[in-house]
């Protein structure tokens, strides 16, 4: 029999507990076919399994007929605004990085070099997208 662990937190922590489990149970799928499972899938169940089990009905359901349970829409709700929050930021970010690296790829200098021109560029495209959005933005190429 594999050796079982316990752990003690407090309501707070477990609540955390639960939001960083969704978080990660997105990460790992959110790219995944409908059908197909996550590596944090038996996890996600054994945390959500006592969450109910503790009562949080705020923030997990068993489905009816079944032994599944799933995040409340009010949870889900919330967890979600976090994964927007971060895909907002991540979005700007990896824009602006990667416009600036691909406008340094072909310059003759060295690897220190181009990290320094990198991070200015990417400051500069920063600024412009903290002013414009993408309004100014343009693919030269007709689709």
């Amino acid at each position: 029999m594999e050796k079982t662990y316990q752990l003690e937190l407090t309501r707070e922590q477990w609540e955390k507990l639960v939001a960083a489990t969704y978080l990660s149970g997105w990460m790992t799928t959110a790219h995944l076919e409908e059908d197909q499972t996550g590596p944090f899938d038996d996890l996600e169940q054994v945390i959500l399994n006592q969450t109910a089990h503790y009562q949080m009905d705020h923030l997990c359901i068993k489905n009816p007929g079944s032994e599944v349970f799933d995040y409340t829409a009010e949870a889900a709700e919330k967890f979600d605004e976090m994964v927007d929050e971060y895909d907002d930021l991540t979005f700007w970010e990896e824009l602006s990085t990667r416009l600036a690296e691909r406008d340094v790829a072909g310059l003759k200098m060295s690897d220190e070099e181009k990290a320094d021109k990198v991070m200015q560029l990417a400051d500069r495209y920063d600024t412009e997208f903290e002013k414009n959005g993408l309004k100014n933005l343009m693919v030269k190429r007709k689709f």
